[in-house]
């Protein structure tokens, strides 16, 4: 299940800054029994990751509501909350009055083979190294592109 700014559905609208530039958001959530453990933990991250973008973050009981809703459908699986600028004109400067665009969506919890359990998994270092980039630091945005 996805909700668009609180309404079922999964299309945004294409001027989205969110789409165009990556200016948003995200958080992904583990869903246990339709429940958000550390719920207040992650809202504090999240609304600190769009107040470091100048992004309003929306209401931390709206955000709540819309996630009770989608765990429904799958109460023990994985919820993403993505909080984009909103829709905007062309080039970087954002609007003043952009609204926020909010999906709160729910996918199923990943299955791993049982031998990962018992035996582990082999891990290895990447080579790929991220550029120094302070002002977007710690923050799950969603311009994740190296």
């Amino acid at each position: 299940m996805i909700l668009v700014n609180g309404h079922p559905g999964d299309a945004v609208d294409a001027r989205d800054r969110g789409l165009a530039y990556g200016d948003g958001v995200f958080r992904t959530l583990r869903l246990r029994q339709g429940s958000v453990p550390c719920w207040n933990r992650h809202y504090r991250k999240l609304a600190a990751d769009c107040a470091a973008l100048g992004i309003a973050c929306p209401d931390q009981m709206l955000l709540r509501a819309e996630l009770d809703r989608v765990a429904q459908s799958q109460p023990d699986g994985v919820a993403k909350i993505v909080i984009s600028r909103g829709v905007g004109g062309r080039g970087y400067k954002p609007a003043k009055d952009a609204m926020p665009t909010r999906m709160v969506m729910v996918m199923p919890r990943p299955e791993y083979p049982a031998d990962f359990w018992r035996q582990g998994v082999v891990l290895h270092l990447c080579t790929l190294r991220l550029s120094h980039q302070p002002a977007l630091a710690g923050i799950k945005h969603l311009n994740r592109l190296e």
